[in-house]
């Protein structure tokens, strides 16, 4: 853009952060992510609104903010305001985070979304095994991306290279407590109805019969995390109902904020801000670099 339109979004986006109570600063390194994805200017402050609320609720820097939601907006398809609402309840209702939660949903949302799994879903397993380990958010993201690769392939090729399983091995140890892969119209059953299913038997199985299902499922190497959601999936599905329920969460959590000290304090600093883009002009600048380029070349002659 030219240099009298940036001059115009800077008194805009010092309106916006007036309005939020946070720095004009902030709003623009938000803004910066949002430009790279090409979306219009008015898209770019509805997602800012957002973005900000999330950022002072989930303590977390706008720029990471902006990274995070885009990443499960892209991925999923949700609503951004959705995504923030979603993260923050589940981070409140569970000993863990907003922030971490999102941070998990990063490495997952792609195999998610291929799967076709509702957001809701793998987010409150993703807070269910984060508040019963207190792992990294990013360690367990990657552990149920690898379990929703594993079926993924499964289910497309039929085989999974990384152990030798194949879908009839799958197939064969679900039907060990009576289920089936397969549903009424001869489609694979939805990840999570799977999953759903699993849980609805699992308390009456041996150990033996539990370790049969966590390995065809989940793989050696992510068994752990398969108990732990097992073991915990009551919780997972009344974050999951409570979740569907979220909206509002984020604009009722950042009515906190706006009574902070820190708000306070952001709000002052948005107003020095925007003295300075009233005073200190683009034409003024320019003024003055101009003048100041003309004495020294007059120096220099």
């Amino acid at each position: 853009q030219t240099r009298e339109q940036t001059a115009s979004l800077a008194k805009e986006y010092n309106n916006l952060a007036k309005e939020m109570k946070v720095t004009t600063s902030e709003v623009v390194s938000g803004a910066v992510e949002f430009y790279r994805q090409g979306l219009s200017q008015e898209e770019v402050m509805e997602r800012l609104k957002t973005t900000t609320m999330y950022s002072k609720v989930a303590n977390v820097d706008f720029t990471k903010s902006a990274e995070l939601l885009t990443a499960t907006v892209n991925s999923m398809g949700v609503e951004i305001e959705r995504a923030s609402d979603v993260f923050l309840h589940l981070g409140d209702s569970t000993a863990t985070s907003g922030a971490e939660i999102a941070k998990g949903f990063q490495k997952t949302g792609g195999a998610a979304a291929a799967l076709g799994l509702e957001f809701e879903k793998v987010s409150s397993w993703i807070a269910t095994i984060s508040a019963a380990t207190r792992e990294s958010a990013q360690s367990i993201g990657s552990s149920i991306n690898a379990i929703l690769s594993r079926y993924s392939r499964l289910t497309e090729t039929g085989f999974n290279e990384e152990d030798q399983t194949k879908i009839n091995d799958v197939a064969k140890a679900l039907s060990t407590i009576g289920m089936s892969i397969i549903d009424t119209e001869g489609n694979f059953k939805n990840f999570g109805d799977v999953l759903d299913e699993v849980h609805g038997k699992w308390g009456n199985l041996n150990d033996e019969t539990k370790a049969y299902i966590a390995n065809s499922l989940a793989g050696t190497r992510q068994q752990s995390r398969f108990y732990n959601l097992m073991n915990n999936y009551t919780k997972s599905l009344d974050l999951y109902t409570e979740s569907l329920e979220a909206a509002g969460t984020t604009q009722s959590k950042f009515q906190l904020y706006l009574e902070s000290n820190q708000a306070a304090i952001d709000n002052f600093k948005a107003a020095l801000e925007g003295l300075w883009i009233a005073i200190i002009d683009s034409d003024s600048i320019m003024n003055v670099v101009k003048f100041g380029t003309l004495f020294i070349e007059t120096l220099d002659a």
